[in-house]
């Protein structure tokens, strides 16, 4: 067995709430005119060893999900949660985690690319 196993924690309650917390700060950037109207996309976010996550994107609204998977998402994207919150934080970009192999992707490749329109942190108040 390898040792790195027995140091991977669980997310404890309060790395939860900062993990849900970035989730929240995340839907309030919504930018609804960088959608058509009547576009549907759902997006599953799975945190290793944290959580599963999913937003909802239809008629220029965007609803989030906690708990549970996504009924048939566009996209899933997976990663750890150090790597989610540096990209929720603005200190990386999913872009180049997702070069660096850090954040997975699978499913419709073209919602990756527009996530930072979707999404503009410049938005967060």
């Amino acid at each position: 067995m390898d040792i790195r196993s027995f140091f991977v924690f669980r997310c404890n309650e309060k790395m939860r709430e900062r993990v849900d917390e970035s989730f929240s700060n995340m839907i309030r950037t919504f930018v609804p005119e960088s959608i058509a109207e009547h576009t549907s996309i759902v997006i599953e976010y799975r945190i290793h060893r944290c959580g599963i996550w999913f937003v909802v994107i239809t008629n220029k609204t965007c609803k989030l999900h906690v708990g549970g998977e996504a009924p048939k998402p566009d996209l899933r994207l997976s990663t750890n949660r150090k790597t989610w919150l540096a990209i929720a934080d603005g200190f990386e970009t999913g872009e180049s985690m997702y070069m660096k192999g850090k954040l997975h992707a699978k499913g419709d490749q073209s919602i990756l690319i527009q996530l930072p329109q979707l999404f503009n942190r410049e938005n967060y108040h």
